[in-house]
């Protein structure tokens, strides 16, 4: 049903798959970067008060960059199937995808940084940590499908 209403038709709702993907990965990149800026932050603070962290530049700079990847190539994937959060199945694929996308890239980070090259132990670690960000990816995808009176605005109730 057609109305006149923007908030009713929203423009994403009838975007194609490539705006879309362009788009999850644009928000995907905007998202590692600021995690990026808040690890920063946190390893600015920790020089400060005396730390040493032991900075490898070439391998940090890497690392970075890595992460920042893995989220826009996550973003990319989500945007791509996007309309199918609005399911239950189709959060748990958009969802568990992004989280495993992310994870295994986090995983081979923390695997080069302890320079481990332990498969089992590389393997455990990133099903563990899909199982839980990809649990809190899938719930906040589904939501964001929702339609109903919590996404109207109160003028429109």
């Amino acid at each position: 049903m057609k109305t006149d209403n923007a908030h009713d038709n929203p423009p994403r709702a009838t975007m194609t798959v490539l705006p879309r993907i362009r788009a999850g990965a644009k928000y995907g990149g905007v998202i590692g970067i600021a995690l990026v800026a808040v690890g920063v932050a946190r390893a600015a603070i920790a020089v400060l008060l005396g730390m040493d962290l032991g900075i490898n530049p070439g391998r940090d700079v890497v690392a970075l960059l890595v992460y920042v990847a893995a989220f826009t190539l996550a973003g990319a994937v989500s945007g791509g199937l996007w309309p199918l959060r609005r399911t239950w199945p189709g959060a748990i694929v958009v969802g568990y995808l992004a989280g495993f996308i992310v994870c295994a890239a986090c995983g081979l980070i923390v695997m080069e940084l302890v320079q481990s090259r332990d498969r089992g132990a590389y393997v455990s670690m990133v099903e563990i940590m899909t199982a839980i960000f990809g649990t809190v990816a899938v719930i906040m995808v589904h939501e964001s499908g929702k339609d109903g009176p919590s996404r109207q605005r109160p003028n429109e109730r």
